[in-house]
């Protein structure tokens, strides 16, 4: 079999759950001997790729800060253009397409007109427009809003596309705005495959327990949680150092630094960016406790990763978190 993978997102370089999801599946189907193949604006390069990496770098810098309607819905649009021409070009080629997200799938449906089956992965954690307003990209109410809307609501009714979603959450979530889906659709929970142990470079306080975080430090996952947790602990004279994981969001990062000057928390707290996905899985191997902050998430791969290399877990109540924890 010989597959597409596309996505608006950099799979090969975005450090988040569905490029983890996208790589860990591309090398479980290739050992099976399939082909699978990335299609985004940011691989085969182009002429507008840099502009793509550059533009939403910035779009990202201004997060939750103002709105960019109009011009983040032309970026949108361009993108899907740009997937469009390289999907094109390489459709007789391939067998499925498996989309990544709403727009991916909406082109992949128009290059392969019926020829190649295409599936959109569901990883909502909420309506699948939310993530654009959420950003700040996209104020709620405007005209640019409404035509995401009812883009998005068209093709999500598209009678071509099936249906993979990560959890029954993202299943009831896609019903609501088709309820015929359920006929094209099915929940296929996320695996993982812990990775071997792999020792760790830089210097970690390894007399000193730690709780671990992983994910993209920002508002929504909220991390701020573990600046309550810290003062309390403080408090009780208790010593614990939390070790966020992941890329950081500057402004969010900026809030932290603030708090915990103003706390005198600094050194309960430990950032390590972005790191491999093997140095992941040995610094929660190496946890006393990992604790998942998000309360809105499509699944929550970060969890049954931890709970695969037998790290306790910890978690804020989310839709979807029933179907990983019991009780």
């Amino acid at each position: 079999m010989n597959a597409i993978f596309t996505s608006i997102q950099h799979l090969e370089r975005d450090l988040n759950g569905v490029a983890s999801h996208t790589s860990d599946l591309k090398q479980s189907l290739e050992l099976r001997g399939h082909r699978v193949s990335f299609i985004t604006p940011y691989e085969e390069i182009s002429g507008l790729t840099p502009f793509y990496s550059r533009t939403r770098r910035l779009f990202y810098r201004f997060y939750r800060r103002t709105g960019f309607s109009f011009v983040y819905l032309l970026f949108l649009l361009s993108m899907g253009l740009e997937l469009y021409k390289k999907l094109i070009k390489n459709i007789n080629r391939y067998d499925i397409i498996n989309a990544h997200d709403v727009i991916s799938a909406w082109v992949s449906i128009r290059a392969s007109n019926g020829k190649v089956p295409v599936v959109l992965t569901c990883h909502f954690w909420s309506e699948p427009w939310k993530e654009f307003t959420d950003a700040g990209f996209l104020r709620e109410g405007t005209f640019c809003h409404k035509i995401l809307f009812l883009t998005f609501k068209k093709i999500l009714k598209n009678d071509k596309l099936y249906f993979s979603c990560v959890s029954k959450n993202n299943l009831r979530l896609l019903q609501r705005v088709n309820p015929d889906a359920v006929k094209r659709a099915k929940v296929i929970y996320l695996g993982v495959k812990p990775l071997p142990k792999k020792n760790i470079e830089y210097l970690l306080l390894s007399e000193t327990d730690f709780v671990i975080n992983v994910g993209c430090l920002e508002q929504r996952k909220n991390q701020r949680i573990l600046i309550e947790v810290a003062r309390e602990l403080k408090k009780l004279k208790k010593k614990y150092m939390f070790v966020l994981v992941g890329p950081e969001n500057d402004s969010e990062k900026e809030y932290f630094e603030k708090e915990l000057l103003k706390n005198s928390i600094h050194d309960y707290f430990s950032f390590l960016g972005p790191q491999d996905r093997a140095t992941v899985f040995s610094l929660m191997r190496k946890a006393m406790l990992y604790f998942h902050t998000s309360k809105e998430e499509s699944f929550g791969m970060t969890l049954i990763e931890s709970i695969s290399v037998g790290t306790p877990v910890v978690a804020m109540e989310y839709e979807a978190l029933s179907e990983i924890l019991d009780g």
